[in-house]
């Protein structure tokens, strides 16, 4: 049977159509969190995306407080969090409710509030879950819990307080009756220590916490992944554990400066480090045997830090580097596959990576040529650019990116985006 993406390229000029894109009246395939799965990989290799054709089918706004988050898809509804702080907010922290296949406004849902001096990442960017019929986010004053008709279920603090640090990567995971919640940083300048919490999903109490082992340096922690009962933390300048999922107990911990979240694959813990380099702008990315914790192997270059993010699928791993380049490595050498060079990436945001592309964020500048300004999509193969789509004006290079069947769905400043083929006429023109 012919895919979605295969019906819209064969419209030709002298079928009724007039739109851009193809409005489903339902959207399937589903995105509960900013990685994805529970392992962090971006991986939906086996989902018919939109391809390589692309037009914007809807924008909405939310509220802005210099975040960008990635939209959670459930049950054809689109979640964003949203953190109004900043000149002209109100200090509120909550999420807002679309349905994705028209972007209509649902329902906005308010979570907590702070303070408006705009000194703060009131809601850790891409803390947002959606998992069993329940929301999940993490914020200043500790985690969350709502229905998904904006319900407050529970409420977790963790004894923390607004900040005004640059890390953003702590959304949960929800495993079973268990959602494991980083602190991200939200302790800073607090006598409560840095860590992870272990929640029941249904009642809010705490099971566990781990805490860092701080030894003078950060320790703020990112998101974490799980795989075959194990969590994986990544702990700021510390290194990276693996914590028995059941009981909190450390089953390897490995010291190395992590500089963002782990991403699990294929046996193997990938993860994102800054190098000791006296210009401070050398990273790598690490390899870890996610049983025993060992290096596997280390690859560095300069620039990209704090917080970037690993896809991988296919034997391959793919993230930006070096602010200029998107880059795709073999999984179990780190070799080098293709480097897509000349985009301006910035550290914000995995890849998402599906059937026939790799979808990033961009902004290519002057070079702003077929409305490449947003998102880009690249073969998964060669790296090659085979199309892009403008999204908002020199802010695409920090889109954060959820990939659906036959759509995607972007994050940026104060919106959020749907992003689908085009449906095209004879000479293979998107109509818009």
């Amino acid at each position: 049977m012919p895919s979605r993406r295969d019906v819209l390229r064969g419209i030709a000029v002298g079928s009724l159509v007039g739109l851009a894109g193809c409005t489903d009246e339902t959207v399937s395939g589903e995105w509960p969190r900013a990685g994805y799965d529970r392992r962090n990989t971006g991986d939906v290799t086996d989902r018919d995306g939109p391809g390589r054709s692309l037009t914007t089918a809807w924008t909405a706004s939310v509220p802005d407080g210099y975040n960008r988050q990635t939209p959670v898809v459930v049950d054809g509804r689109v979640y964003v969090g949203t953190a109004a702080d900043g000149v002209g907010g109100d200090g509120r922290v909550g999420f807002s409710v679309f349905d994705a296949a028209d972007g209509d406004r649902l329902r906005d849902v308010t979570v907590t509030t702070g303070p408006t001096d705009g000194g703060s990442n009131w809601l850790l960017v891409d803390s947002l879950v959606v998992a069993d019929g329940a929301a999940y986010l993490v914020a200043h004053d500790g985690v969350h819990s709502y229905t998904l008709d904006g319900e407050e279920r529970w409420h977790r603090p963790v004894d923390g307080q607004p900040q005004s640090t640059v890390h953003d990567a702590g959304h949960p995971v929800v495993v079973g009756d268990t959602v494991f919640a980083p602190t991200a940083s939200t302790t800073e300048d607090t006598p409560a220590p840095e860590g992870l919490l272990a929640i029941d999903h249904a009642t809010g109490e705490l099971q566990w916490r781990y805490e860092v082992p701080q030894a003078d340096r950060f320790g703020w922690t990112y998101s974490v992944a799980y795989a075959e009962g194990t969590v994986y933390l990544s702990m700021m300048e510390v290194g990276v554990v693996a914590l028995a999922a059941d009981s909190g107990e450390a089953e390897w911990l490995t010291e190395l400066p992590a500089e963002g979240p782990p991403t699990v694959a294929d046996g193997r813990v990938y993860v994102p480090s800054e190098e000791d380099d006296s210009d401070g702008d050398e990273a790598a990315i690490q390899d870890l045997d996610a049983d025993t914790g060992d290096l596997v192997w280390s690859r560095s270059g300069a620039g990209d830090r704090l917080g970037r993010e690993i896809a991988a699928a296919d034997g391959r791993i793919y993230c930006r580097e070096d602010l200029r380049s998107i880059v795709c490595r073999d999984a179990a050498t780190g070799d080098e596959r293709w480097r897509h060079r000349g985009v301006d990436t910035g550290p914000d945001g995995r890849p998402a990576v599906t059937d026939e592309a790799v979808y990033a964020g961009a902004d290519y500048g002057a070079e702003n040529d077929n409305g490449a300004d947003g998102i880009v999509a690249l073969d998964p193969s060669t790296g090659e650019r085979v199309d892009g789509v403008a999204i908002e004006g020199s802010s695409g290079y920090k889109a954060r990116i959820a990939a659906t069947d036959g759509r995607l769905f972007v994050g940026s400043r104060g919106r959020v985006h749907a992003v689908e083929a085009c449906t095209v006429d004879a000479f293979g023109r998107c109509l818009h």
